[in-house]
């Protein structure tokens, strides 16, 4: 079968297809039954639903800035996800998806993340006493996001933390800004400042705290908010989901092995995270930066190889994945 694929797909910064290959809206309903046909949906657009329950070929739903549970949150809400779990459907995103589903895992969000910081590889270690003790950076105010900062105003931690939310209105101090940085350009995929390392962050920073974007269940989905800390050369610790700190070791990364991290429910994850920042205040968070030297530079390495690797590695996986659906990408 012939793979197809919609004109706004991201997949083509992955994977050379041939031009004929992309259709437009008009082209969708005039392609044969026996093709595969790649839709990339959205949160708020519905114009291919209709079409995508309806239609007899097989067809693969595709969001590469998406993954975990917000990826199937987005399915849920369009009413797709019963039929990706059966089979029905095959998906192309960026985190790990339950077994049932047929998903490819492009973690594209680590190759635009180390797109727009190329001019940060291999960010030296800082010597110098910092000012503030962790950095933590929130845009759109997740339900476990605004329980972190509620938990860590309470205990008195954020004092002493360089941090944002920036939907309600908090702000870092100019100094450690882009002049120019608004809410629209940090989800702006054309600029996309979220994915950027502003280095003077983490400078005068001990460490990174993140609250990733998928918690709710056991599957990864890694976004900027991993990546970001392991370019900078920063010590981090990340709320995530359950297999969050496993699947980074499975890719080669060197990951503390702290047992709160793989917790069923994020919200004792959510306890747990709390707690190591004061573990780490205890034992001392400059000496817990000279002993982790050697992990985060092997991180980087790692990070910059995949990122060097990934088009010709992502094509062969994406090549072989077409393939046994059946699919003809050339």
């Amino acid at each position: 079968m012939k793979v197809y694929v919609h004109k706004d797909s991201t997949i083509r910064d992955v994977c050379d297809i041939r031009e004929e290959r992309y259709y437009s809206v008009e082209y969708l309903k005039t392609l044969p039954d026996n093709t595969i046909q790649i839709i990339p949906i959205k949160y708020d657009d519905t114009y291919f639903l209709d079409y995508i329950k309806q239609s007899n070929a097989t067809i693969i739903l595709e969001n590469l800035v998406e993954g975990g549970d917000t990826f199937m949150r987005m399915l849920d809400n369009q009413g797709l996800l019963k039929g990706a779990l059966n089979g029905r459907y095959a998906t192309i995103s960026s985190g790990e998806l339950p077994e049932s589903i047929n998903n490819f895992n492009t973690n594209y969000m680590m190759y635009k993340t180390a797109e727009v910081n190329e001019h940060n590889k291999y960010v030296a270690y800082s010597r110098h006493e910092r000012d503030y003790d962790f950095l933590f950076l929130n845009n759109r105010p997740r339900a476990h996001r605004v329980k972190l900062i509620k938990q860590l105003e309470k205990q008195g931690l954020l004092e002493s933390a360089l941090w944002t939310n920036i939907t309600e209105g908090r702000r870092l101090p100019r100094e450690f800004e882009k002049n120019d940085i608004t809410f629209e350009s940090l989800i702006d995929w054309q600029r996309w400042d979220a994915g950027e390392c502003i280095i003077p962050q983490y400078f005068d920073t001990y460490f990174s705290l993140q609250a990733e974007s998928s918690v709710l269940h056991r599957y990864s989905f890694f976004t900027e908010k991993t990546w970001k800390p392991i370019i900078a050369n920063h010590n981090w610790i990340t709320l995530g989901a359950q297999n969050h700190y496993d699947e980074l070791r499975k890719l080669g990364y060197e990951v503390p092995k702290w047992e709160w991290t793989n917790l069923e429910r994020w919200q004792d994850r959510l306890k747990g995270c709390i707690e190591q920042i004061k573990i780490q205040k205890e034992y001392g968070l400059h000496q817990w930066e000279i002993d982790t030297r050697p992990e985060r530079r092997h991180n980087q390495d790692v990070f910059w190889k995949q990122y060097d690797e990934y088009y010709w590695t992502t094509r062969q996986e994406l090549e072989q994945w077409f393939s046994d659906l059946g699919g003809d990408i050339y």
